[in-house]
């Protein structure tokens, strides 16, 4: 039969039952069932990779998605990777990695069930039929997911080359990455640097590439105070319902997913409170980076994450140094500050979370001006960037906790908007033949600097003159047409004579609007909560979006198209054009050769219909009698009571469906 991916297909079948039924297997991926498995209820099946099967491989990162299969070598050094975390993590490797109804997880690792039902039309005439019935998701377990992750990725590390071309034939290739490669952690430690290093000042880089080898920069802040914070959450947790664990533990994606909803619905509007009210500081003046990693030891947290927000902001900023007299007293201080706001808020959201693993001092590190020479590579040295092996060659406690980042589709490092664009005009600085703000462009009602599109650090000069040209130009007659280019190159003679020129019109949605619209979408398409759930202010921070695109999320989240701009484009030049290659093929380490996918990987939301039903459904302890079709079952065992009506099609059942079939005694 055929699949309905290009992955690969593996179906297994038993004999039709009494009622016309039969079971059949689809997968995405690749592990081969030993048993027939009819409930979502966490137990799975023991499975082995085999050498060689189709998958997707592509992590967003790229488009190089494509369906192909395995080397052996990699499929049995991801299998055996796999197989010692069984053996030194024996009660994790069994564990479904989540047993969250409507969690996203990578399509590719998820296997589908469907069910055959016969069908017997009430003519005496009409011929019985078969239809398809999707059941639900098998998800793989802690250990197949090291093996899937391990595999699916493996020609990142081997040299995965994209192919570019221009319309006049031109080639040239390109290494492609995804983000568990060295060469991404040690993009991800330069940006944490640079954007450290614009808003505190410090040394660049001596590196014959850099425009400003060894230069010192004064940064936008006086005295910086740098905080580290811990948060975690227990594997074991008391007081969480039962339905969210298996055998009393939580699964790992879900464990990660709470400590970051927890983030963005508390703990970041506790760092924004004690940074705004309780110390003052203006949203520019403050900056923070949130990375995780998994916890090490013999522990019962050990493999799970935990995350660590990292605060900075303007001292000098602050009354603090009046306030008080020594380094100490400030530092406890802050302490205080941030352990009351910020850490017991993640205690008091995060289901889990217990207030004795989040001491004061283990939980909060406080560290003034000099006290840190590098603030950037400080906080870089807790988020996991700097390791340089492969991934089959780390430890493999880091391997399984990265496998369950990258089925969720987690972002490895999430900063603040302004540490963004202080990033972008760290590069843009160290670009040789560039001078960062010497040339703006007035892009989306903010004048950016023309090379890096960013605002920060461009001078106030700069910007107060380019809105002047466009507040004088706004009441001249342009002649504007709907079709861009129509007034390329036509002078604008009401700045007294300057030489300012219209560049370009744009006509329809500008790029930083189109730009905010695909992060919000991508955004709220891997967070399982409804779009009535989330408020703009979470996926803005979550998504690194600026507030200047707040009106773009709430349309996404309302559902709403905004209409389409015409915005005359002012500058000293033209705007940086698009590149004119494209990508036309993949090259394989091995030496295949594929087309590039379109986009990356597709993630869905897993159907468990048992779980469901046990949590929304059958939540209060009892004796349910249920009867569907001529069956009947009498139980007080909640997990049978919900396979029964899986069994027989009742899976997101209406009130009145309920009331006919189910009695609770």
């Amino acid at each position: 039969m055929e699949g309905r991916r290009g992955y690969g297909v593996s179906v297994e079948g038993r004999r039709p039952s009494d009622g016309g039924r039969q079971r059949e297997r689809r997968r995405g991926c690749w592990w081969a069932m030993s048993k027939s498995v009819d409930s979502d209820s966490g137990n799975n099946p023991p499975s082995r990779l085999p050498r060689s099967n189709s998958v997707e491989a592509s992590d967003g990162q790229n488009q190089a998605s494509e369906s192909r299969t395995y080397s052996e070598e990699v499929a049995e050094r991801a299998n055996a990777k796999a197989e010692a975390f069984a053996r030194e993590y024996p009660e994790l490797a069994s564990l479904p990695v989540t047993v969250t109804p409507g969690q996203k997880l990578r399509e590719s690792i998820l296997e589908e069930e469907y069910e055959l039902e016969e069908v017997n039309p009430p003519g005496e005439f009409e011929d019985s039929f078969t239809v398809e019935r999707f059941v639900r998701h098998r998800v793989p377990t802690w250990k197949e997911l090291v093996a899937e992750f391990l595999a699916a990725r493996q020609t990142y590390d081997d040299g995965l080359t994209g192919v570019f071309e221009s319309p006049d034939g031109e080639r040239f290739g390109m290494a492609l990455r995804d983000s568990w490669t060295p060469e991404y952690a040690e993009e991800q430690l330069a940006k944490n640097e640079g954007a450290v290093r614009q808003l505190a000042g410090g040394e660049y880089p001596e590196e014959e590439e850099s425009a400003r080898s060894g230069e010192m920069e004064s940064g936008q802040w006086g005295e910086t105070a740098t905080v580290l914070l811990g948060l975690t959450a227990s594997s074991v947790p008391a007081g969480v319902e039962e339905e969210k664990l298996v055998d009393g533990r939580r699964p790992p994606v879900d464990h990660t997913r709470e400590i970051q909803r927890a983030f963005s619905e508390a703990t970041y509007h506790g760092l924004r409170n004690l940074c705004e009210y309780h110390l003052g500081l203006d949203s520019s003046e403050w900056a923070f980076l949130r990375g995780a990693e998994p916890h090490t030891g013999d522990g019962e947290n050990a493999v799970y994450s935990h995350t660590h927000p990292v605060l900075y902001f303007d001292l000098s900023a602050t009354d603090l140094r009046e306030r008080f007299e020594t380094d100490s007293e400030i530092r406890e201080f802050l302490t205080d500050l941030v352990y009351s706001k910020a850490v017991v808020a993640h205690v008091e959201e995060t289901a889990g979370a217990e207030i004795e693993a989040h001491g004061r001092e283990e939980s909060v590190t406080v560290k003034l001006g000099g006290e840190v020479e590098r603030p950037g590579g400080y906080a870089s040295a807790y988020l996991n960037l700097d390791q340089e092996e492969e991934m089959m060659e780390k430890p493999v406690e880091y391997v399984a906790w990265a496998a369950t980042q990258w089925a969720a589709g987690r972002q490895r490092v999430a900063r603040s908007q302004n540490m963004t664009e202080a990033a972008k005009v760290d590069l843009c600085k160290q670009t040789e033949g560039q001078s960062h703000g010497g040339e703006v462009v007035y892009r989306d009602g903010a004048v950016v600097c023309a090379h890096c599109g960013s605002g920060f650090d461009v001078e106030a000069e700069t910007v107060t003159e380019a809105r002047l040209s466009e507040e004088a130009s706004d009441g001249r007659e342009r002649g504007v047409s709907t079709a861009v280019g129509d007034n390329v190159g036509e002078r604008d003679l009401s700045h007294d004579g300057e030489d300012r020129h219209v560049i370009g019109v744009s006509v329809g949605r500008p790029p930083s609007r189109r730009e905010a619209r695909e992060k919000a979408e991508r955004w709220i398409e891997s967070d399982r909560r409804s779009r009535e759930e989330l408020s703009p202010e979470v996926v803005m921070m979550e998504a690194q979006i600026p507030e200047t695109e707040r009106e773009v999320v709430e349309a996404v989240l309302a559902g709403e198209e905004l209409p389409p701009e015409e915005t005359v484009i002012y500058g000293v030049g033209p705007p940086p054009e698009e590149s004119e290659y494209e990508m036309v093929e993949v090259q394989r380490p091995d030496g295949d050769v594929s087309r590039p996918g379109v986009g990356g990987p597709s993630f869905t939301e897993v159907e468990l219909p048992a779980r469901r039903l046990r949590q929304e459904v059958l939540e209060e302890p009892g004796l349910y009698e249920i009867e569907v079709a001529g069956d009947r079952i009498v139980t007080g065992d909640r997990g049978v009571a919900a396979e029964f009506l899986v069994e027989h099609g009742v899976t997101d059942p209406p009130p009145a469906v309920l009331e006919e079939v189910l009695t609770r005694h």
